[in-house]
């Protein structure tokens, strides 16, 4: 039997620049107005990471859910399908599915929140 490496090379990046656009300075101001949601869906996303290591699944829906909303009000379409999707999985049965849709949308965020600040920090 083979057994394949898959690399894992998802990222959130298109959604990044489509909602940053090309100008510079509208990127700084992005930052002022969005900053305090940024640091809000970062928060969440930290939340659902501790519960999920806690096994506290039944508790990971209603912040997936806020998270689905508030990457959808951002622009960020794939976090908020993703946290769509995690909200309807943690009240099932499927561990595995659920423990590869957390680590799907944590790494969609950190490379979001990343990508975002990257940005921000080079046209300061």
């Amino acid at each position: 039997m083979q057994i394949s490496r898959l690399p894992l090379r998802e990222n959130a990046a298109a959604d990044v620049h489509r909602m940053v656009g090309t100008n510079g300075p509208q990127t700084a101001d992005l930052a002022e107005r969005i900053g305090p949601d940024l640091e809000g869906l970062a928060e969440r996303l930290s939340i659902i990471s501790r519960l999920y290591r806690d096994g506290r699944n039944a508790e990971i829906g209603r912040l997936a859910r806020e998270v689905a909303g508030m990457s959808q009000s951002l622009g960020l379409l794939q976090i908020s399908r993703v946290a769509a999707a995690l909200d309807g999985l943690a009240s099932g049965r499927d561990p595995a599915a659920l423990g590869a849709n957390v680590a799907r949308l944590l790494r969609l965020g950190d490379d979001a929140l990343h990508t975002l600040w990257a940005l921000h920090d080079a046209h300061y």
